[in-house]
């Protein structure tokens, strides 16, 4: 394997003009008319690509590490709004969202991400907003007005940043207050209702202060419509802001506060769709009413909720953050200063089907965190150096309820083939056993302290060579605090007659007469603390080649700490305790060379790299499935799970008006072949969900100024492909949790002031109207059948953009 992707580096190097992909602005000076092909040449230059998420301003060619690094006007042209929407110029990463805006969002670098949904599991890929770390992936997936760039690092980080993450960073940076008056405003209207508003004032207060406020409103219709009532769910409104204030009081000193409300609602949610119905699923469903369609592949977005139940989630999120930058002494002193805190309330179909098995109306968290970091940078002759102090407190709260519907119990009751089974069992009146309204809430209240000592520093060993060392040291501590309660009378009565053991209850009833989120034996109240320490860093080698090409060599270890399940079903029976909720840290060895380069006399820019990253005791959350239909939600810490691939980015400037892009990411994401949970056996040396083996995206932008007049005309274009992978969410496999390779294209056309006055848009994306899998799993209670997510469907519109 390692073999092959040497082969692939080496052909890469020897055509990067055949592809093309540099994520962010390239500078490109505009040619006079009578300029000569050599000035036009020069023209087309591709200008320095520089970053900061090393937390110093460097060309990237100075950067031994795969960062991407992607631009305002980069999003601008793809009609980038939000971070999910990131993916389609970014090969190596993937956003899969299901439930909706508050929950079950993972981010994946390299084919690695958080697996599952339970709030007790941190991201593997951290995302930090103007140097804040957002601690969960659903707290990240906001709108992104007012940002200047977005910075993805790939493989683990710790040095550099507060938390250490064992996938990659996106590190988005917002642009500072403007030293002139000025602003802007944008309105797009679209299909699917959209209407969206945004808008930009900024400019000097006093000689030394600034401000700036971005404000963004949303409002669009749902695309997933009820087969049988024809009501439109996953409707959404959204009001963000941000408003900051930029004081320079002395030539050494600069402070920077950001304050930002969001407030987002879904009218109803991203409703799971039927993808497989088995003969006896069918005929089961069809004793109570129409039976759903099933679509292997999707043709229509329709959904089968129970009908009368009120549907939706709303979500506030806010926080404030101080920024101080010192010059003191040799270097600069760094303090940022944050507090947030996001509130979620849902309610949803567990089941997404039409009989009225399970409804969930209290579910919902809350985050509260308060972080403060210290850092202290500067250089001293070849030696440049950063030494930190990070600090973290994170609260959270967790609901996780369900109720019983009013028809679970005549469902059950076909299950086994006995409308009176589960009477005479449990010895209650038929009608009693699984009431409308019984159910189970439990609350989860985790608080946890991190707290870190890091350093990172570059020595210029020689005018070429340059040495890279890091090191972190952590100490995480988190505490548990859950109770437990549920009414489930088949549950409680089985459990008087039989014992915890329900010795009078037959084996193969157990599993529903206590159902693992009703089960009445997991009641009570679980308190539990846990503390870890751990090392983590990174060792690097940067050679300059001469001005125009540099390679590196770079080894790092990540950590992401342990914790606790937010769920009922990881306390075994007998004897439940809260320390059987503890889950252990995830750790992270990765390898990388890469190669980073200007060519054809800087008319094209490559970036190369070649990585291999293992994962031991890596957190893998997922729904455990019964042949009789009841499901556990489970977390474990798997043995291995590696990584190792290359990808390849660069740009190309063909002439001046027109620049192409190319990008390609090859990952083999495997788990290991042994040592595995019994119950996971079967994923021994099989590949990792929602990790394609290959991802390509191209782009290719045309800008002229049209002659003899002040107006431009401009066309984007940018596409995706990927290639088959298991979209399964819940660790199964076989052909109905696969998705077969498609592509997804972009567009954008559009006329405009030179001067950026004004311009106007018609824009799509998916414009083929692909519709693909994003997730699948076993549905809930109801055996023979699969359940899933689609991506979404083509979208269409048109916006207005004024400057002044």
């Amino acid at each position: 394997m390692r073999v092959l992707l040497t082969s692939v580096c080496a052909v890469a190097l020897m055509t990067p003009v055949a592809m093309a992909q540099q994520q962010g602005d390239e500078t490109v000076v505009r040619a006079d008319a009578a300029a000569t092909t050599d000035d036009d040449t020069s023209a087309r230059r591709l200008g320095a690509v520089t970053v900061t998420a090393t937390r110093r301003t460097q060309d990237i060619l100075d950067v031994p590490v795969a960062v991407s690094n992607i631009g305002a006007e980069q999003m601008e042209r793809s009609g980038i709004s939000d971070v999910k929407q990131l993916t389609s110029i970014a090969p190596s990463l993937d956003i899969t969202n299901t439930i909706g805006e508050s929950y079950g969002a993972v981010i994946r670098v390299r084919g690695i991400g958080t697996s599952g949904s339970n709030p007790g599991l941190e991201s593997a890929t951290g995302v930090y907003v103007d140097g804040v770390y957002r601690s969960r992936s659903n707290l990240a997936l906001n709108d992104m007005p007012g940002v200047e760039r977005v910075e993805l690092l790939r493989g683990p980080q710790g040095t550099l940043f507060g938390k250490n993450t064992t996938a990659g960073v996106l590190n988005v940076v917002t642009a500072k207050p403007s030293d002139e008056f000025e602003g802007s405003a944008a309105v797009t209207v679209g299909n699917l209702g959209l209407k969206r508003f945004d808008a930009t004032i900024e400019g000097p207060l006093t000689d030394n202060l600034g401000a700036r406020l971005d404000i963004m409103t949303m409002d669009r219709d749902g695309y997933t419509e009820s087969e049988f009532t024809g009501q439109e769910y996953g409707g959404r409104e959204r009001f963000q802001a941000r408003g900051q204030l930029y004081w320079e009081p002395t030539d050494t000193v600069d402070v920077r506060v950001i304050a930002d409300y969001t407030d987002k609602s879904e009218d109803g949610s991203n409703f799971l769709i039927y993808r497989s119905i088995t003969p006896t699923a069918e005929a089961l469903l069809g004793q109570f009413g129409p039976v759903p369609t099933a679509q292997d592949e999707i043709s229509d977005y329709y959904t089968t909720p129970t009908d009368g139940q009120n549907w939706g989630q709303t979500v506030l999120d806010r926080g404030i953050s101080a920024e101080v930058n010192w010059d003191v002494g040799p270097g600069t002193l760094t303090s940022i200063t944050a507090w947030r805190k996001f509130d979620a309330d849902r309610q949803f179909d567990p089941d997404a089907g039409p009989v009225d098995l399970l409804y969930d109306d209290r579910d919902g968290e809350v985050f509260e965190s308060f972080s403060q970091e210290l850092r202290y940078q500067g250089v001293s002759g070849d030696l440049d150096y950063l030494f930190g102090v990070f600090y973290a407190n994170d609260k959270i709260e967790s609901r996780d309820s369900y109720s019983f519907g009013a028809d679970l119990e005549q469902w059950l009751g076909l299950l086994v083939g006995s409308d009176t089974l589960f009477s005479t069992v449990t010895g209650l009146p038929a009608g009693s056993v699984f009431p409308e309204g019984g159910g189970a809430y439990d609350v989860f209240k985790q608080e946890g302290d991190s707290v870190a000592l890091f350093t990172h520093n570059t020595y210029q060993l020689t005018d070429k060579i340059s040495i890279t060392g890091g090191l972190r040291y952590t100490i995480d501590d988190k505490s548990l605090d859950a109770n437990l309660t549920s009414n489930n009378p088949a549950c409680e009565a089985a459990i008087a007659s039989g014992g915890e053991g329900l010795t009078t209850t037959p084996a193969g009833l157990r599993g529903l007469v206590c159902i693992p989120n009703f089960d009445t034996r997991r009641d009570g109240r679980y308190t539990d603390s846990r503390s870890e320490e751990e090392f983590s860093g990174v060792l690097s080698a940067l050679y300059r080649i001469n001005g125009d090409l540099s390679t590196y060599a770079s080894y790092s270890r990540g950590y992401k700490s342990g914790g606790y399940q937010f769920d009922r079903g990881g306390l075994t029976i007998p004897n439940p305790d809260g320390a059987q909720l503890e889950f252990e840290p995830e750790f992270a060895d990765a390898y990388e060379l890469g190669l980073k380069g200007v060519f054809m006399d800087g008319l094209v820019r490559a970036n190369l790299a070649l990585f291999y990253t293992e994962l031991t005791d890596y957190q893998f959350s997922y729904v455990q499935a019964a042949a009789s239909g009841e499901t556990q939600r489970v977390v474990a810490n798997l043995p291995q799970l590696t990584s190792q691939g290359v990808e390849l980015e660069t740009v190309f400037h063909p002439t001046e008006e027109l620049s192409v892009n190319f990008a390609a990411t090859y990952q083999d994401a495997d788990f290991g072949d042994s040592d595995f949970p019994a119950s996971l056996s079967y994923l021994e040396d099989r590949g990792n969900f929602n990790a394609p083996k290959w991802t390509l995206v191209s782009s290719a932008n045309y800008d002229r100024d049209i002659p003899g007049t002040s107006l431009r005309t401009f066309a984007y274009l940018d596409a995706r492909w990927q290639s088959k992978s298991n979209v399964s969410f819940s660790a199964s496999i076989g052909p109905n949790h696969e998705q077969d390779a498609y592509a997804t294209l972009n567009g954008r056309i559009g006329l405009g002031k030179q001067s950026d006055l004004w311009t106007i848009e018609v824009w799509g994306r998916n414009l083929t109207d692909e519709n693909a899998w994003a997730m699948t799993g076993a549905g809930t209670l109801q055996p023979g059948t699969v359940q899933g997510y689609g991506i979404e469907p083509r979208t269409y519109g048109a916006t207005l953009r004024v400057k002044w």
